[in-house]
């Protein structure tokens, strides 16, 4: 099952989601929150730390992104995340700055979506899966 944004764009693919965390339904939704509370203001952290030039912590910064969006299984977010690090690895800031639009997009969409389902997210926490009963 995906979801999309308002866009129409695949924002979370909750099958992969629910792969990653064995099938535990309260951890996947917990971390669905989570993602939403850590990451909100990534955008903006990395925007100081590129206009610091502090490409080392950038480019840390863009990697737990990345693990972030494939542990819930965002592979969009994952992807631009991905790019980002790859050009902070690699020294070539070019095309940074067209990267971290690709990334606010996709990561806005998907802070977008994950708001406005937060209620449904709750609700199914609810309901444990037999994964998530001892």
């Amino acid at each position: 099952m995906q979801l999309a944004s308002s866009t129409g764009q695949a924002c979370l693919d909750i099958r992969r989601g629910m792969r990653q965390t064995g099938g535990r339904q309260a951890l996947y939704w917990t971390l669905l929150g989570l993602f939403g509370q850590h990451h909100a203001g990534t955008i903006a952290m990395l925007r100081q730390l590129l206009g610091e030039g502090d490409l080392l912590a950038a480019q840390r910064l863009a990697h737990t992104l990345r693990g972030s969006a494939a542990q819930i299984g965002a592979a969009t977010v994952e992807g631009h995340a991905a790019l980002l690090e790859d050009a902070l690895r690699n020294a070539a800031p070019a095309g940074v700055a067209n990267l971290l639009v690709n990334l606010e997009q996709s990561l806005s969409s998907l802070l977008d979506l994950l708001n406005a389902q937060a209620p449904d997210f709750r609700a199914l926490a609810q309901w444990p899966s037999d994964h998530d009963r001892p």
